[in-house]
């Protein structure tokens, strides 16, 4: 397309630099931006409703707002998903919620036995680590009240349920 080496080049090194800094170098304008300001205590996580007594603090709009205040773009900055727990609560909650997320992971790991999987609940099983997967670039507390995940696991014990009753129900559609 008429581009010279260096500008071919230019351009693989700037997709190799978005894949792997691109989520981690807002982490140190979280780190910069908390050494001034004061730590969340849970504000960042959703208030479904504004049923909670705080108001919403919109993170990852914020910091954009703190490393490009002239832009008028409403932009955002999101990192990996300890940098919202040390917005939140420090250190500390990055340990916290690192052993946390990672518990929390491999007990839903644990709960599949691939072997044994039928081809719905493989389905669902890589549903859920493609879902998941996005904790690596993003913040975590939009999986805390996730309707998206519990619409699929009501959807897949509907489906389970449905299929497991026309199997026991010895209807001639049931030889294979």
């Amino acid at each position: 397309m008429g581009m010279g080496f260096d500008r071919l080049g230019d351009a693989f090194l700037s997709i190799f630099s978005r894949l792997f800094a691109g989520s981690i170098q807002p982490a140190y304008y979280y780190l910069e931006y908390f050494s001034v300001n004061n730590y969340l205590l849970g504000s960042s996580f959703p208030n479904p409703g504004a049923i909670l007594p705080f108001n919403h603090f919109y993170l990852t709009q914020e910091i954009m707002q703190f490393v490009k205040p002239e832009s008028n773009i409403q932009g955002s900055m999101p990192t990996v998903f300890w940098g919202e727990a040390y917005a939140n609560f420090g250190p500390i909650g990055i340990i916290f919620f690192s052993f946390f997320i990672a518990f929390f992971l491999k007990c839903v790991d644990n709960y599949f036995d691939v072997k044994m999987l039928s081809s719905l609940g493989l389905a669902l099983y890589i549903w859920i680590i493609f879902h998941f997967k996005d904790l690596s670039v993003t913040g975590f507390s939009q999986y805390i009240v996730d309707d998206y995940f519990l619409s699929i696991l009501v959807a897949y014990t509907l489906m389970r349920y449905l299929i497991f009753r026309k199997i026991n129900d010895g209807s001639p559609s049931n030889a294979h």
